[in-house]
């Protein structure tokens, strides 16, 4: 969406010792999952979930970044996704940004 990108998560399998991921946090990095930068190169803009965990196998979680797609694709960027801060800020998710 000209100079944002609009990111939609689905998350499952939530393990059941972990506060309900109403909230999570996504940033991008530059670098890679190994190597990544101390602080996001873009960070986003959330919703929270509107798919309640108890009612469904998998929430939906909303994120905008302030950044064209076309700029992500062209450089090293990952996504990393954190739990909540209830949660420690644990890293539940990191994948490269490419197009395709």
């Amino acid at each position: 969406m000209d100079n944002h990108t609009s990111i939609k998560l689905t998350v499952g399998g939530v393990p059941h010792y972990m506060v309900l991921p109403s909230r999570l946090d996504i940033g991008i990095y530059a670098g890679s999952c190994q190597q990544l930068g101390k602080q996001p190169a873009y960070k986003t803009t959330q919703a929270n979930s509107v798919d309640y965990p108890s009612l469904a196998s998998h929430t939906q979680h909303w994120a905008q970044a302030p950044v064209a797609l076309s700029e992500l694709t062209k450089g090293d960027y990952v996504l990393l996704v954190r739990a909540s801060p209830a949660d420690r800020n644990r890293p539940l998710f990191c994948g490269n940004i490419h197009a395709g």
